[in-house]
């Protein structure tokens, strides 16, 4: 969900990047802002379609490449043409004068759909790696029942010998066999070994100082060995300054 809202508030503002482009070109905001919707399907074709055009033959790869641009540029014109003569209902001479010449360039159109297909890219990607545990569901045993929490939802893990408990950030507390060291290695981004009986979800941690962390409003101790380490990794992941 997250990523969908962050993704449609990126295209929202890139319309009105291009909105503000095309008013450069003496178009009124409302023109400008259909315009620059117009102009979106074609953006998204070319980021989800461009990739999928895949031949063992390069030069056959190449070849669809540009087939499929071609046709995403006619596409685009297409529209912009059929928008002019809705605004001028059908009178083909008045929406040629209306008619922006930049409009019809391909390489203007292909500079916008490049650069908003790429960053759609790129934060596609940043978005990914972010929050990619946080809709993960992981299932595991606890006194001979099938537990499932989302990874978003555990506050910290405990060792206590021979046992493990998992805390959840609801103040649910599920007792497993699962080593702790393995729990790192399953739970991975976000979590931080700050003592060997303990490793806990970064997004919970509110406070600490040299001797121990605040997560879920209780202390855990900060292993004395790797406390340098631990606080670079809580600086580093988490962005807390020392309190």
């Amino acid at each position: 969900m997250k990523h969908f809202c962050i993704m449609t508030s990126y295209w929202v503002l890139a319309v009105l990047v291009v909105s503000l482009m095309l008013m450069g070109l003496d178009y009124s905001f409302g023109d400008a802002l259909f315009l620059g919707i117009l102009l979106v399907p074609g953006c998204l074709a070319s980021r989800w379609l461009i990739p999928k055009v895949k031949s063992d033959k390069k030069h056959i790869r190449v070849i669809n490449t540009i087939c499929v641009i071609a046709g995403i540029m006619f596409t685009d014109i297409l529209l912009i043409i059929w928008y002019h003569l809705f605004r001028v209902n059908h009178a083909m001479w008045q929406a040629a004068d209306n008619l922006s010449p930049m409009l019809l360039n391909p390489v203007f159109l292909g500079i916008i759909m490049a650069v908003f297909a790429y960053c759609d890219y790129l934060l596609s990607d940043f978005i990914t790696n972010k929050y990619k545990d946080e809709d993960r569901d992981i299932t595991f045993t606890s006194d001979y029942r099938k537990v499932t929490l989302k990874v978003a939802e555990i506050a910290y893990i405990e060792s206590r010998d021979t046992e493990v408990w998992i805390h959840a950030a609801d103040g649910r507390s599920f007792r497993n066999k699962t080593p702790i060291t393995q729990w790192q290695n399953i739970l991975e981004n976000g979590f931080i070994r700050i003592h060997r009986s303990y490793l806990v979800n970064g997004s919970f941690i509110t406070s600490y100082d040299n001797e121990s962390v605040t997560v879920n409003e209780k202390n855990l101790p900060i292993s004395r060995k790797n406390r340098e380490e631990v606080i670079r990794m809580i600086v580093r992941e988490i962005g807390l300054q020392d309190q």
